[in-house]
């Protein structure tokens, strides 16, 4: 394609540093990656993924269902090969496919996105169950 990686981790990695020194207390950096249909968003969020295990920096994506998030993390997974971020460290919010148990899939999901050693990625879908009780029970997101 034509999108311009090179310049895109080059704005990343500015984007992620801008906090770096500062005393307000917030680590927290937000990508918004919107577009087209077929318009290249999953490569450019395993680029984010692989640049986020790099740094050891959770991330979390957010997509427009279950079965869209389900998707999504088996292309993050298979994106994965051949980067610092292990396929483990890969999470989807959803049950459905899986089937593992509440506890288990929490476990699972704070494994994933703990701090420091890693940087782990949660893929949720834009439901108020998954928000709430994957990513704000969970203190990944700020939720009020």
């Amino acid at each position: 394609g034509k999108f311009d990686y090179g310049l895109f981790l080059d704005k990343a990695i500015r984007h992620f540093h801008t906090l770096v020194g500062q005393d307000s207390g917030v680590l927290e950096k937000k990508f918004i990656i919107a577009g087209r249909t077929q318009a290249g968003k999953t490569s450019v969020k395993g680029v984010i993924q692989s640049l986020c295990g790099l740094m050891k920096i959770p991330l979390v994506v957010l997509t427009k269902g279950v079965d869209e998030s389900i998707d999504l993390h088996k292309k993050l997974v298979s994106l994965s090969e051949g980067t610092t971020v292990q396929g483990k460290h890969i999470v989807v919010a959803s049950s459905k496919n899986d089937g593992l148990r509440y506890r288990l899939k929490d476990a699972k999901v704070s494994e994933a996105l703990e701090g420091g050693t890693h940087g782990g990625t949660l893929v949720i879908a834009d439901t108020k169950p998954q928000v709430l009780n994957k990513a704000c029970k969970g203190k990944i997101l700020e939720c009020s």
